[in-house]
């Protein structure tokens, strides 16, 4: 008695196994790979910047996955940048070269990604909107670097000197939230996101120093920055 119904248990898991691997092969939401490319406006504190990212994410099941994502962030910090001119040690003036108008962050990101499917829609009911859940860590470059340049004349002919300076103490990590509501069928993905982290962008800048000397400007020092994404997702 016991073997038969060993038997029939082994039985009954392995028609169930093959029923579940057929459904997982024709339903969209098993489809274990996306790739991901959004677009983001960004605020810390009033001060605007954009982005565009790619993440990978591959699926365990219906409901959880793993992501990895590359980003880049162009912030505005016209009122962020060092001083202009500085004076050495011998009293020589240097100004400041390519006084650029953007801080731009390069970052990697890891973490799940939570995903609840909610409600089945269209003519075929073959489009599912979810809700996704995605905290991650990121990791950046933190410490930006400029180049000062003095001009003099020497016998006639102009002799430039250059003195680089690097910013201290960046920000090199730091958390973030994302929450998404997701549009998708069996290939494509729209999906809009708003997420909040820890970053301090302008960490960046916030101690460039010349000859020992800090020459950054003030910069904020709010808690949270803040992430409003559109993406366009395919899978496969």
């Amino acid at each position: 008695m016991k073997v038969k119904l060993i038997l029939l248990t082994i039985l009954l898991t392995y028609t169930t196994h093959l029923l579940y691997a057929q459904k997982a092969a024709d339903e969209w939401k098993e489809t274990p790979n996306r790739i991901t490319l959004s677009g983001s406006i960004l605020i810390h504190n009033s001060d605007p910047g954009y982005g565009a990212s790619l993440d990978y994410v591959r699926f365990l099941n219906r409901f959880l996955g793993i992501k990895g994502e590359i980003g880049l962030q162009f912030w505005s910090f016209n009122d962020y940048k060092p001083q202009w001119e500085v004076t050495d040690r011998n009293g020589k003036h240097y100004n400041l070269d390519h006084d650029e108008s953007t801080l731009d962050n390069f970052n990697i990101q890891i973490g799940p990604v939570f995903r609840l499917p909610l409600l089945t829609v269209g003519k075929d009911k073959d489009w599912t909107i979810s809700w996704e859940c995605h905290p991650s860590v990121a990791f950046t470059l933190p410490n930006r670097t400029f180049s000062y340049l003095h001009k003099e004349m020497v016998n006639g002919r102009w002799v430039q000197q250059e003195k680089r300076v690097r910013n201290h103490g960046g920000q090199w990590n730091f958390w973030q939230l994302k929450n998404a509501v997701c549009l998708q069928n069996d290939v494509v993905v729209f999906s809009l996101g708003y997420s909040f982290s820890n970053q301090q962008p302008y960490s960046a800048v916030k101690d460039v120093r010349f000859e020992g000397k800090k020459i950054s400007a003030s910069t904020p020092s709010v808690k949270l920055t803040h992430e409003v994404q559109a993406s366009l997702g395919f899978c496969f």
